[in-house]
C-alpha cells in the first residue's frame, strides 16, 4: 500500500503571533497541499488567501461522474422542495439536515440562531441516524464565541478538541468541521456539520456545496421562522 504525506507549514512569529493563529494557518496551507495533488508540503503565504477563492464555484456540485453529479442533483433537488410552504419550519429543517449529512456524508449538523445581543436564541441539532431533530447544543463555546456574529465561514480540522482516542493506533480524534454564518438583520447563525476524522476529513469540495446553498439554507432557517 502506497502512503503519501501532505503537510502545511506556519513560523512563529512570521505568520502568527499565538498557537491559534498558527494552527489555523497551517491548516489552510495543508489544504493547498491537498487541493493541488497531494504528496507535497506548503508553507503558508498571504497568496493562499488569494487562492483559496479561485476554486471553481461548481466544485462539489457537478464532477462529471454520473452517479456522483445524479445524487448531488437528487440533494439539491431535495432541499429545494423545502421552499414549498405546505412544509412546516420543523419539517424543513428536519429533511433539509438529512440531505446534508447525507451528500457530505457528515455525521451531526447544528445551527444556533443568536439574537441582537449574541445572546443564543434557538438550538437545533440532529445526529445521522436519528429520527428527529432535538435543541441539543453540542458545538463546542471556544467555536461558538469564534464564529458568531462573523462572516467567517469555512472547513477546518479542530485540532484542540479531542473526541477520543483510537485504542488501536493510540492517537488522538479530531473532528473535520463546514461552518457557514449567517448575517440577516438582528439576528445571526452558525450552521455546523461535523465528523470523526477517523470516519472523513471534509474537504473544500463539501464546503463549496453547503456554501453554494446558503441563501437557500437562511430561507429554511430564518425566514420560515417568521
Amino acid at each position: 500500500m502506497l502512503l503519501t504525506v501532505s503537510l502545511g507549514v506556519s513560523t512563529y512569529p512570521k505568520d502568527g503571533a499565538n498557537e491559534e493563529e498558527l494552527i489555523e494557518k497551517a491548516d489552510q496551507a495543508l489544504y493547498y497541499s491537498k487541493n493541488n495533488g497531494r504528496n507535497q508540503s506548503t508553507s503558508w503565504d498571504h497568496k493562499l488567501i488569494k487562492e483559496k477563492h479561485r476554486y471553481d464555484r461548481l466544485t462539489g456540485i457537478l464532477t462529471g461522474n454520473i452517479s456522483s453529479d445524479t445524487r448531488t442533483v437528487k440533494a439539491l433537488i431535495d432541499i429545494l422542495n423545502q421552499l414549498e410552504h405546505s412544509y412546516t419550519r420543523e419539517e424543513s429543517i428536519r429533511n433539509t439536515f438529512i440531505s446534508l449529512l447525507d451528500i457530505t456524508e457528515g455525521e451531526e449538523i447544528q445551527f444556533i440562531m443568536f439574537d441582537e445581543n449574541q445572546n443564543i436564541e434557538e438550538v437545533i441539532y440532529k445526529k445521522k441516524g436519528q429520527e428527529r431533530i432535538s435543541d441539543e447544543l453540542v458545538l463546542n463555546e471556544r467555536l461558538i464565541a469564534r464564529f458568531k456574529g462573523t462572516n467567517n465561514s469555512g472547513y477546518f480540522i479542530d485540532w484542540e478538541e479531542v473526541i477520543a482516542y483510537d485504542a488501536n493506533l493510540k492517537v488522538p480524534n479530531w473532528k473535520s468541521y463546514i461552518i457557514i454564518t449567517f448575517l440577516t438583520g438582528t439576528t445571526s447563525g452558525i450552521l455546523s456539520i461535523a465528523v470523526d476524522i477517523k470516519d472523513k476529513e471534509f474537504e473544500f469540495s463539501n464546503y463549496n456545496f453547503v456554501d453554494a446553498l446558503k441563501p437557500v439554507l437562511e430561507h429554511v432557517l430564518f425566514i420560515q421562522k417568521g
